[in-house]
């Protein structure tokens, strides 16, 4: 993490919200958990980051480690993932590895989503989907 030594020491409150993601996940990578659940962890960040929080977590899952991550970005799911777990309103609607979902589809996993929620939300009403 060399790259992070120029903000050693400036208060954080001064940084970039991508020099803070940057040194708030090399807190957690430097901890070596065994179960990391990230929740957008690629907001804020710039290309490089991104590469290298994605090189960080394929270590992580090399030393035995389970990544848990929610994210928006769908085409880092189909390209970074064992797994995935497409939930609408809450509820699971689809669980399987990318390429098995898309599979099913010959689609982007964009695509796949946007069907997939169509057909979940049919019949619904405009409620949350809860009962």
């Amino acid at each position: 993490m060399k790259e992070l030594d120029e903000f050693q020491f400036q208060p954080i409150a001064r940084l970039s919200g991508g020099q803070r993601q940057r040194v708030h996940l090399a807190i957690l990578f430097l901890q070596k958990p065994r179960l990391l659940l990230l929740d957008e962890s690629t907001n804020a960040l710039d290309p490089d980051g991104q590469l290298k929080l994605w090189y960080m977590m394929k270590s992580c899952k090399s030393r035995g480690a389970t990544v848990v991550i929610a994210t928006h970005q769908l085409h880092d799911a189909e390209n970074h993932f064992d797994r995935i777990a497409l939930f609408s309103n809450g509820k699971i609607i689809s669980l399987d590895m990318p390429s098995n979902l898309l599979e099913k589809q010959d689609a982007t996993l964009e695509k796949f989503f946007g069907e997939l929620k169509s057909h979940s939300s049919q019949g619904q009403g405009r409620g949350h989907g809860r009962g």
